[in-house]
C-alpha cells in the first residue's frame, strides 16, 4: 500500500479529475492521497476523494512535498503534479517496480518516454537540467519530479525544502540505493498555467552548486573551480567574438555562449572533475 503526496498550488480544475483518476488507477494498491495546498483558496480544501492538507503560512514546492512525507501513514510513497502532466496511467508501473527498489523515478529520457507539446527550448533546458544533475545520483531523468521511495529510508528532518526539485535532493541522499526509472510521456497540463518560470531554473542551478560542493572533495573542488573559471572566460569570449567581430545581437550570442559553456562545464566535470 502506498500513499500518493501532490503539492498544489490553485490546481482545483485538475485535481478534481486527477484524484479519482489516481483512485481507479491503483485500487487496491492505495492507502490515501494527499494534496498539500498553499492556501489556494480556489476550492481545493473542499474536494472529495483525498486527505487536504492547507498550510497557511509556509509556500514552496519542496517543502510541501515534505510535509506531505511527513503526513504520510504508509512507509511507501509517491510524489507525483497536480497538473495531469504526470499521467496517472503511468502509476501500476511506478508502484510495481516499488516492490524490488528503494527508488524509482518517471523518466522522460529513458526509450519509452518522451515529452508531449513542449518547444524546443523547453526540451533543451529540461535535458541540460538532467544532465547537470546525473552526476550526483545516477538517474537519467535526474530532473523529474514524478517518483516513488519509502520514508523509512530517508531523513525527512534532513531533506531540503529550498527550491522546486526536492526530486533531485532525494536521488542524491539514495544513489548508492536500488533503482530503477519507469518511462512515460510527460503531457500538456489540462488547466490553468504553467509554473515553471526562469526564476525555476536558477533556484536549480544554485542546488546544483550546492549539492557538488557538499560531496566533493578539497581536490575535486579545486577542479571545479576551474572548469567554472574556464567557462566564465569561455562566455566572454563568445560574447564579445560574435558581437563585436561578427556583428550578431548580443542576446543570440549569449545564447549561444550558453549553450557552449554549459556543455563544456558538464563535460569536464563528468570527465575529469568527478572522474572515479
Amino acid at each position: 500500500m502506498i500513499t500518493v503526496i501532490i503539492p498544489a498550488y490553485k490546481e482545483y480544475e485538475n485535481l478534481k479529475t486527477l484524484i479519482p483518476e489516481i483512485r481507479d488507477t491503483l485500487n487496491g494498491d492505495l492507502h490515501d492521497i494527499i494534496v498539500v495546498d498553499d492556501n489556494s483558496g480556489d476550492g481545493t480544501e473542499g474536494l472529495d476523494g483525498a486527505r487536504i492538507v492547507t498550510r497557511k503560512s509556509e509556500r514552496g514546492l519542496s517543502s510541501a512535498v515534505i510535509r506531505g512525507i511527513e503526513e504520510c501513514e504508509t512507509d511507501g510513497f509517491v510524489v507525483m503534479d497536480a497538473d495531469h502532466q504526470h499521467p496517472p496511467s503511468v502509476l501500476p508501473s511506478l508502484v510495481k517496480s516499488m516492490r524490488s527498489h528503494d527508488l524509482v523515478v518517471g523518466s522522460r529520457y529513458i526509450k519509452g518516454g518522451g515529452t508531449k507539446g513542449w518547444t524546443a527550448w523547453r526540451k533543451f533546458v529540461s535535458k541540460v537540467a538532467s544532465l547537470m544533475g546525473r552526476p550526483l545520483c545516477g538517474i537519467n531523468d535526474s530532473s523529474s519530479g514524478l517518483f516513488g521511495t519509502y520514508k523509512s529510508l530517508l531523513e525527512v528532518p534532513k531533506l531540503n525544502p529550498i527550491g522546486f526539485k526536492i526530486g533531485l535532493d532525494i536521488y542524491n541522499k539514495l544513489r548508492k540505493r536500488s533503482k530503477e526509472e519507469v518511462p512515460y510521456i510527460f503531457a500538456s497540463r489540462h488547466f490553468g498555467d504553467s509554473k515553471f518560470t526562469s526564476k525555476q531554473v536558477i533556484e536549480y542551478l544554485k542546488q546544483l552548486v550546492l549539492m557538488y560542493i557538499n560531496i566533493m572533495s578539497p581536490k575535486q573542488f579545486f577542479k571545479y573551480c576551474i572548469v567554472g573559471t574556464t567557462g566564465i572566460a569561455i562566455n566572454f569570449s563568445i560574447l564579445i567574438g560574435l558581437t563585436e567581430v561578427y556583428g550578431f545581437h548580443y542576446i543570440i550570442s549569449e545564447a549561444f555562449a550558453i549553450v557552449v559553456v554549459l556543455f563544456w562545464n558538464f563535460s569536464f566535470n563528468k570527465f575529469w572533475t568527478f572522474k572515479a
